[in-house]
């Protein structure tokens, strides 16, 4: 259970003058080698673009640990800006022990419905005034 991916990180980035760049998401590891001239594996990566948008699935370690986002400005004598958005989600796995309590809840619930209906249908007829 672990390295169950229960987080997301989504997200966009957009250079605002419509220039090209390159753009990588890593953990400190991979972003030293990577700034080293090193072998590196990015989470996300996207060279070339003008803008571009990420869903990453995530482990909690992953999540949980410092994540570099790296513009890359590929043309020399251009200056570049690159907006990012980004937003870590979060998704709750159902248990197979959490998916039996709720069908064992609900039938219960059920149960003492049809007994509170059978109740009052009961006493509806025994109370039911007589007419002359």
């Amino acid at each position: 259970m672990r390295n169950q991916r229960n987080f997301v990180l989504k997200g966009n980035a957009t250079e605002v003058g419509n220039h090209i760049f390159n753009f990588y998401i890593m953990d400190s590891n991979n972003y030293w080698n990577w700034l080293g001239g090193k072998a590196y594996v990015a989470y996300f990566e996207k060279k070339n673009v003008t803008s571009t948008s990420f869903s990453i699935p995530l482990t909690k370690d992953q999540a949980t640990s410092v994540i570099h986002f790296v513009a890359e400005n590929p043309l020399v004598d251009i200056n570049e800006t690159v907006k990012v958005s980004a937003a870590l989600e979060w998704q709750e796995k159902a248990t197979i022990a959490a998916t039996i309590g709720g069908w064992i809840l609900g039938g219960i619930i059920t149960i003492l419905g049809f007994i509170v209906i059978m109740i009052v249908g009961v006493l509806a007829l025994i109370l039911k005034p007589k007419t002359p």
